[in-house]
């Protein structure tokens, strides 16, 4: 006897989080043995994706067994089992409101110039304590005489970006803990010049500096002259320079440890760890703690300044909130420690101080959240480079910006890729739009 199902998926909020869900379809090849040996038929749909993936074992159901006796008469064996239901920690309404808020600023944003290559943004808003994810937002802006947008949820998880400064806070706890950044160790911020390589300076000079105000101006130069010490380098201006290799190494082991460049164990399957540079040009080991470097994923991101928060803890985040059975909740997803930081907690108080003057007057983070909120938190501005023919070879370069932060417990990460290709000096503020809208709409309405 053969039986074909027929399933109807319906979508009641659209292409919102229409990627995320995933789908159902039949069962592998390479999977039929596991399947098998867990009870399942050969043509069961099971989930092959994502959220239904990441729960099938939760998500499914059983159908009616039946016997035909010898009499010809039918016997049930075992009754029907219908799935469980998945509950999600995302506020569908909050949700809602901020993909409004971010189709509109990339449509506006459009109208300004440079943006020929602007048509992403990212934007997570969770819990940093429990990794908890309130809005998970990816979209990806369309023109064909009309704008339209896709959904681009996946790219939270898939889509590795150049972060810039906005790594800064997991840099400097690399020199407190190597001992190459004391409290209130002071310079004057300048310009790095290597033989046959350009200038690299600061986004402008911001004379004498100590450790906070490197944090809060977001300087490069305070960032090189560690990298250099890290290094076991020596430095003459317009001289060639030489660096130990192990600084990539010494870097990347407390970035992985805050979320950096590792997969996050957010409830997903097929999670990028983003991309990580070629250490064979030692240099670049300057270019590493200014975020020019490696590139990550915005939920590494997320995850990233979360540890910061919580001091070391590295929480993984996580879409599922419970599993129903019928009106009885059977499992909740609970707050999953995943690793921690060999950092002193002296030193993530001191990162938080700068992150903190980050966001106030004067601060390259000044506007973006109330200051009533306790934020702290880190803008990037990155150089970055496209493939716009899709030819394999990389060929322009943008700016792309973004932003990190914790307020009152809340953790904000926004990521405008490509925002501005460089044509003139203007570079659009919509990162710091859509974080002041999205902020202020959380806390005066869903907080």
């Amino acid at each position: 006897i053969y039986i074909d199902y027929k399933y109807e998926r319906v979508y009641p909020y659209g292409s919102t989080l229409r990627s995320l869900f995933g789908s159902v379809g039949s069962i592998q090849e390479e999977n039929k043995e596991s399947y098998l040996e867990k009870g399942y038929f050969i043509n069961d749909e099971v989930g092959i994706s994502y959220l239904e993936e990441e729960y099938e074992e939760y998500l499914k159901g059983t159908p009616y067994t039946y016997r035909i006796t010898s009499d010809g008469k039918r016997e049930t064996v075992t009754e029907k089992q219908s799935g469980n239901d998945l509950y999600l920690t995302i506020d569908i309404n909050l949700q809602l409101e901020i993909e409004k808020i971010v189709e509109n600023q990339m449509i506006k944003t459009k109208k300004e110039p440079n943006t020929t290559y602007y048509n992403k943004n990212y934007i997570i808003i969770g819990s940093a304590y429990d990794g908890s994810i309130y809005a998970f937002i990816g979209k990806m802006l369309t023109y064909n005489g009309e704008y339209n947008f896709i959904d681009n949820t996946l790219g939270l998880v898939t889509d590795a970006i150049t972060p810039g400064s906005s790594i800064k806070g997991a840099s400097h706890l690399v020199g407190y803990s190597t001992g190459n950044i004391k409290y209130g160790d002071k310079i004057i911020d300048g310009c790095i010049k290597i033989k046959n390589a350009e200038e690299k300076c600061s986004w402008k000079s911001l004379g004498l500096i100590d450790d906070l105000e490197a944090l809060k101006y977001s300087s490069n130069y305070y960032q090189f002259v560690t990298a250099i010490k890290i290094g076991n380098g020596s430095y003459k201006y317009n001289a060639p320079i030489k660096l130990d290799k192990t600084g990539f190494d010494t870097y990347r082991k407390i970035f992985s440890a805050l979320g950096l460049g590792v997969k996050t164990e957010i409830d997903l399957p097929y999670e990028s760890t983003g991309f990580k540079g070629n250490d064979e040009y030692i240099p670049s080991l300057l270019d590493l703690p200014i975020g020019q470097y490696d590139n990550y994923t915005p939920i590494q991101m997320f995850q990233y300044i979360s540890t910061i928060y919580n001091n070391g803890t590295r929480v993984a985040p996580h879409l599922g909130n419970y599993i129903k059975k019928d009106d009885e909740v059977i499992e909740e997803i609970k707050r999953n420690v995943v690793g921690g930081v060999n950092v002193k907690q002296k030193d993530f108080e001191r990162v938080k101080q700068g992150l903190t003057m980050v966001m106030e007057r004067g601060g390259t983070g000044s506007g973006y959240i109330d200051l009533k909120y306790n934020p702290f938190g880190k803008t990037g501005t990155a150089q970055s480079f496209i493939d716009t023919n899709l030819d394999g070879i990389i060929d322009t370069e943008t700016v792309s910006t973004s932003f990190v932060g914790v307020a009152d417990g809340i953790t904000f990460v926004v990521l405008s890729p490509n925002v501005s290709d460089r044509k003139t000096s203007y570079t659009s503020s919509v990162n710091k739009k859509i974080t002041k809208n999205i902020t202020n709409l959380y806390f005066e309405k869903y907080n």
